[in-house]
Protein backbone atom coordinates (compact mmCIF):
# COMPACT_ATOMS: atom_id res chain seq x y z
CA UNK A 1 0.00 0.00 0.00
CA UNK A 2 2.83 2.42 0.91
CA UNK A 3 4.70 1.65 -2.33
CA UNK A 4 1.45 1.91 -4.26
CA UNK A 5 1.05 5.48 -3.02
CA UNK A 6 4.51 6.51 -4.26
CA UNK A 7 3.99 4.89 -7.66
CA UNK A 8 1.26 7.41 -8.48
CA UNK A 9 3.29 10.50 -7.56
CA UNK A 10 5.01 12.49 -10.26
CA UNK A 11 8.60 13.67 -9.63
CA UNK A 12 7.61 17.19 -8.49
CA UNK A 13 5.11 15.86 -5.96
CA UNK A 14 7.69 13.35 -4.74
CA UNK A 15 10.25 16.15 -4.22
CA UNK A 16 7.74 18.27 -2.30
CA UNK A 17 6.77 15.30 -0.11
CA UNK A 18 10.45 14.54 0.56
CA UNK A 19 11.16 18.13 1.61
CA UNK A 20 8.12 18.12 3.91
CA UNK A 21 9.18 14.86 5.55
CA UNK A 22 12.76 16.10 6.05
CA UNK A 23 11.48 19.38 7.48
CA UNK A 24 9.25 17.52 9.93
CA UNK A 25 12.16 15.32 11.00
CA UNK A 26 14.40 18.36 11.51
CA UNK A 27 11.71 20.14 13.52
CA UNK A 28 11.55 17.18 15.90
CA UNK A 29 15.32 17.15 16.29
CA UNK A 30 17.59 19.45 18.20
CA UNK A 31 18.76 22.83 17.00
CA UNK A 32 21.10 22.50 14.01
CA UNK A 33 23.48 25.16 12.74
CA UNK A 34 26.07 25.17 9.97
CA UNK A 35 29.72 25.12 10.96
CA UNK A 36 31.38 24.52 14.28
CA UNK A 37 29.58 24.76 17.59
CA UNK A 38 30.03 28.04 19.47
CA UNK A 39 32.73 28.10 22.14
CA UNK A 40 31.11 30.02 25.03
CA UNK A 41 32.87 30.64 28.32
CA UNK A 42 32.19 28.11 31.07
CA UNK A 43 31.58 28.46 34.80
CA UNK A 44 34.64 29.86 36.54
CA UNK A 45 35.84 28.04 39.66
CA UNK A 46 33.50 25.14 38.93
CA UNK A 47 33.39 22.68 41.83
CA UNK A 48 32.25 19.29 40.62
CA UNK A 49 31.57 18.04 44.17
CA UNK A 50 29.01 20.81 44.73
CA UNK A 51 27.34 19.91 41.43
CA UNK A 52 26.51 16.39 42.62
CA UNK A 53 22.88 15.55 43.36
CA UNK A 54 19.62 15.63 41.41
CA UNK A 55 18.86 18.43 38.96
CA UNK A 56 15.38 18.90 37.45
CA UNK A 57 14.87 20.06 33.89
CA UNK A 58 12.72 23.17 33.60
CA UNK A 59 13.40 24.23 30.00
CA UNK A 60 15.39 22.85 27.05
CA UNK A 61 15.56 22.58 23.32
CA UNK A 62 13.74 19.51 22.00
CA UNK A 63 15.72 16.29 22.10
CA UNK A 64 14.55 13.35 20.03
CA UNK A 65 15.84 10.89 22.64
CA UNK A 66 13.69 12.44 25.41
CA UNK A 67 9.99 11.63 25.05
CA UNK A 68 8.75 12.08 28.60
CA UNK A 69 8.25 14.85 31.12
CA UNK A 70 9.58 15.61 34.59
CA UNK A 71 13.11 14.99 33.32
CA UNK A 72 15.85 14.84 35.90
CA UNK A 73 19.54 14.04 36.05
CA UNK A 74 21.27 12.62 39.11
CA UNK A 75 25.03 12.98 39.41
CA UNK A 76 27.21 11.03 41.87
CA UNK A 77 30.98 11.37 42.22
CA UNK A 78 32.81 8.04 42.09
CA UNK A 79 36.07 7.20 43.86
CA UNK A 80 38.08 7.41 40.61
CA UNK A 81 36.89 10.98 39.92
CA UNK A 82 34.37 10.07 37.23
CA UNK A 83 30.73 10.97 37.65
CA UNK A 84 27.87 8.48 37.56
CA UNK A 85 24.95 9.95 35.59
CA UNK A 86 21.34 8.78 35.65
CA UNK A 87 18.85 10.56 33.40
CA UNK A 88 15.20 9.77 34.10
CA UNK A 89 11.86 10.84 32.67
CA UNK A 90 8.18 10.11 33.23
CA UNK A 91 6.55 8.59 30.15
CA UNK A 92 2.95 9.15 29.05
CA UNK A 93 1.95 5.71 30.39
CA UNK A 94 3.13 6.90 33.87
CA UNK A 95 6.20 4.60 33.91
CA UNK A 96 9.71 5.87 34.51
CA UNK A 97 12.35 5.54 31.81
CA UNK A 98 16.01 5.99 32.69
CA UNK A 99 19.48 5.60 31.25
CA UNK A 100 22.77 5.36 33.13
CA UNK A 101 26.10 6.71 31.98
CA UNK A 102 29.33 8.30 33.07
CA UNK A 103 30.88 11.74 32.77
CA UNK A 104 34.46 12.82 33.21
CA UNK A 105 36.29 16.11 33.29
CA UNK A 106 38.18 16.50 30.01
CA UNK A 107 40.86 18.85 31.34
CA UNK A 108 41.50 19.50 35.05
CA UNK A 109 42.26 23.16 34.23
CA UNK A 110 38.64 23.50 33.03
CA UNK A 111 36.53 21.23 35.26
CA UNK A 112 33.27 22.68 33.86
CA UNK A 113 33.96 20.93 30.54
CA UNK A 114 33.00 17.29 30.74
CA UNK A 115 32.43 14.43 28.34
CA UNK A 116 29.41 12.21 28.95
CA UNK A 117 28.73 8.76 27.58
CA UNK A 118 25.73 6.48 27.96
CA UNK A 119 26.80 3.66 25.66
CA UNK A 120 30.08 1.75 25.38
CA UNK A 121 31.91 2.27 22.13
CA UNK A 122 30.18 5.61 21.47
CA UNK A 123 32.40 8.71 21.77
CA UNK A 124 31.77 11.05 24.69
CA UNK A 125 29.34 13.89 24.06
CA UNK A 126 30.42 17.35 25.21
CA UNK A 127 28.75 18.64 28.37
CA UNK A 128 29.74 22.20 29.28
CA UNK A 129 28.48 23.85 32.45
CA UNK A 130 28.16 27.47 31.31
CA UNK A 131 26.79 28.86 34.55
CA UNK A 132 25.43 27.66 37.88
CA UNK A 133 24.69 29.11 41.30
CA UNK A 134 24.84 25.83 43.21
CA UNK A 135 25.91 27.86 46.26
CA UNK A 136 22.85 30.10 46.38
CA UNK A 137 19.20 29.69 47.39
CA UNK A 138 17.71 29.35 43.88
CA UNK A 139 19.72 26.70 42.11
CA UNK A 140 20.14 26.82 38.37
CA UNK A 141 22.48 25.49 35.73
CA UNK A 142 22.90 26.39 32.07
CA UNK A 143 24.47 23.61 30.03
CA UNK A 144 25.56 23.36 26.41
CA UNK A 145 25.60 19.94 24.82
CA UNK A 146 26.91 20.32 21.30
CA UNK A 147 28.38 18.10 18.65
CA UNK A 148 29.85 19.70 15.58
CA UNK A 149 28.57 18.23 12.33
CA UNK A 150 31.51 19.64 10.39
CA UNK A 151 34.33 18.50 12.64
Amino acid sequence: MFCEFFRHLDMKAFQVLSVLLLTAAAADAQSFHHGRCPQPSVQEDFNIQKYMGTWYEVEKLPAMFEKGTCNQATYSLLADGTVSVRNAELLSDRTMNSVDGFAKVKNSAQPAILGVSFFKGVPDAPYWVLSTDYLKKHLYVIVQESTSASG
